[in-house]
C-alpha cells in the first residue's frame, strides 16, 4: 500500500507541476497559488509515505486523509460550475481538477477496499472461551499421575 501511495503523491506532484508551471496559466501576472492545489495534496500524501516508513499505520492514514481532502477539493471546485451549466472539459483547469479528483478518489478507494477485505488473524479456531481440548487434558492427567 505505502508503493501505491507513493507513486499516487509522484502523480499528483506531476499534475501541479503541470497546472502551476506549463499547461495552465491564468491571469497576466503568471502562474496562481489556487493552480498547486494539486501539488500541496501530493506533498502531504507524500509526507504520509515518509511517516509510513516508521510508522505505518500513522502514515498510511495521513495520506488517506489527505487524498480524501484531494477528492473533495476537486468535487468542490468543479461541482458549481455543473450545476451552473458552464462546466467546460476541454478548459486546461477543468483538466486537471479532473485529474487531481481521479487519481485522490481512485487511492481513496483501493485503501477502504483494502482495509474492508483486509486479513484478520484466526482466534482460537473455533474453541469457546473456556472450553479445553483433549490433548491439553491428557497432558493435564499425565503431570498428575
Amino acid at each position: 500500500m505505502r508503493i501505491f501511495t507513493f507513486v499516487c503523491a509522484l502523480l499528483l506532484l506531476g499534475v501541479g507541476a503541470v497546472s502551476y508551471y506549463g499547461w495552465e496559466d491564468r491571469g497576466a501576472a503568471g502562474p496562481t497559488l489556487t493552480s498547486a492545489i494539486p501539488a500541496f495534496v501530493g506533498a502531504a500524501m507524500f509526507l504520509g509515505v515518509l511517516i509510513a516508513l516508521l510508522l505505518r499505520k500513522t502514515g498510511l492514514q495521513i495520506a488517506f486523509l489527505a487524498s480524501l481532502m484531494g477528492a473533495g477539493l476537486g468535487i468542490g471546485r468543479m461541482l458549481p460550475a455543473y450545476l451552473k451549466e458552464t462546466f467546460d472539459q476541454r478548459d486546461p483547469f477543468t483538466m486537471l481538477m479532473l485529474a487531481m479528483t481521479g487519481i485522490c478518489a481512485l487511492h481513496v478507494i483501493v485503501s477502504v477496499l483494502r482495509f474492508v477485505f483486509r486479513k484478520r488473524p484466526v482466534r482460537g479456531e473455533g474453541k469457546k472461551q473456556g472450553e479445553v481440548s483433549e490433548v491439553s487434558k491428557k497432558e493435564k492427567g499425565r503431570r498428575w499421575t
